[in-house]
């Protein structure tokens, strides 16, 4: 957090994580609902819910382990989000 603030322009920085990270995962989310592979309310709170799911685990392996695989992290958290939590 202090690293956070002491970087200045948050609008800059919060800019170029849209940019770079969410546009396209706001894209590839919408591409699915449209060909009918995804069932989405929001494709923004579906990309918030699911770049918040990845920090977390990301988060969390990180402190655990020491070590961050994203390929293992992604292998983990997708399949699940997509999925979901309620028995088929």
């Amino acid at each position: 957090p202090t690293a956070f603030k002491a970087s200045g322009d948050h609008a800059e920085f919060l800019g170029n994580i849209d940019r770079t990270v969410m546009t396209p995962l706001r894209q590839a989310l919408q591409d699915g609902a449209d060909a009918g592979e995804l069932v989405l309310g929001d494709v923004e709170v579906a990309a918030h819910a699911t770049m918040g799911a990845l920090h977390q685990v990301s988060i969390m392996r990180l402190i655990l382990t020491g070590t961050l695989d994203p390929e293992e992290v992604a292998d983990l958290v997708i399949p699940q989000l997509v999925r979901g939590l309620l028995p088929r």
